[in-house]
């Protein structure tokens, strides 16, 4: 055996498992959650329980509500509720079949519900949470008083279509090849759920995406839709930056 070889055979042996991605809520008792019809979803909410809600649905497929937390200074008038989609972040993982659009907007009524104490909720979402926001807003329009999409993906067949198409001319096969290097990686990190390797290599690709992204859109770009007259929502989350996501990927 070449020395480079017996070197990583050696390292691999006398590291494996060291390197840890946080747990989710099923193994870290001491994370915040809501648990809604048997499912616990990872929360932060900040302010005052009392005052109206807003709550913030991040982007993805597969990211989490860490680099939105700039938006918790809405507390000072709001209560404001962060929750990691299922299977993100640290939410508990779950089989693939069991995530779609359909189920996104069913979780999202679950956390309106839960929160809303028969008033009307404020929404914020970004990428794919802005189009989750949209789509709810057509499904449920008396309970919300205002809502935000910030850089939503697609809305229209049309924009989709065009979406898909800048996605495939931003992509190249170089901007795979580190997938490679993370990959070599996955024997040194820990698992508990089963997905931390998975979660591991997507988090870091997710991490390198390029300014811009396909659509095209400036960072200030924010499309916002007002359902009532009555106060509106603080229009400076549109210039809210994205910051490291510890572990945002679906499950497998």
């Amino acid at each position: 055996m070449h020395f480079p070889k017996m070197l990583s055979a050696i390292m691999t042996i006398f590291t494996a498992g060291c390197v840890a991605v946080p747990a989710t809520v099923t193994h870290d008792p001491s994370l915040p959650f809501v648990e809604l019809d048997g499912y616990k979803f990872h929360v932060r909410t900040f302010g005052d329980a009392n005052a109206l809600p807003v709550i913030v649905v991040h982007g993805g497929p597969g990211g989490d509500l860490k680099y939105l937390l700039p938006i918790q200074n809405l507390a000072k008038d709001f209560f404001v509720i962060f929750y990691d989609q299922r299977s993100t972040g640290l939410s508990p993982r779950v089989d693939k079949q069991a995530l779609t659009l359909e189920s996104s907007l069913e979780d999202l009524h679950k956390i309106v519900t839960h929160y809303a104490k028969n008033r009307q909720v404020k929404l914020i979402g970004h990428s794919w949470g802005a189009m989750l926001v949209v789509a709810y807003v057509g499904q449920h329009p008396e309970l919300v008083s205002h809502a935000v999409a910030v850089e939503p993906g697609m809305l229209t067949p049309t924009s989709a279509a065009v979406f898909v198409e800048r996605l495939k001319a931003s992509q190249s096969i170089w901007d795979a090849l580190p997938m490679l290097g993370y990959i070599m990686q996955t024997p040194f990190v820990k698992s508990q759920d089963g997905h931390e390797r998975f979660d591991f290599v997507m988090t870091r690709m997710m991490n390198r995406s390029k300014p811009g992204g396909p659509s095209n859109a400036r960072a200030s770009r924010c499309q916002r839709m007002r359902l009532s007259e009555r106060d509106s929502i603080l229009s400076t989350i549109c210039s809210s930056q994205c910051l490291t996501i510890p572990r945002g990927s679906i499950g497998t």
